[in-house]
């Protein structure tokens, strides 16, 4: 529709998964501490819970995306946040 009337949308809108009121996501979103530690310790809770000698390589998309909130901070540059009940 933005095509046939030839205009497009600039705004950054960010989904904020909530429950109970709270960002169910903070603690992957909001990392405090160095990326790279906070990814080896959630690897290492892992092999802890499923009691493996293997850790995993990667986090799969959790890693993707915390990195991604680490790196471009994209709750931090929208213009819009949609927020939805997830619990």
């Amino acid at each position: 529709m933005l095509d046939e009337i030839e205009t497009s949308v600039d705004c950054l809108v960010y989904v904020k998964r909530m429950c109970h009121g709270l960002w169910a996501d903070e603690s992957e979103c909001e990392v405090s501490e160095d990326v790279e530690d906070y990814i080896k310790m959630e690897k290492e809770t892992i092999r802890l819970i499923e009691r493996s000698e293997t850790t995993p390589d990667t986090l799969g998309l959790a890693e993707e995306i915390i990195r991604y909130h680490d790196k471009y901070k994209p709750q931090q540059q929208t213009e819009l946040f949609y927020t939805r009940e997830d619990c």
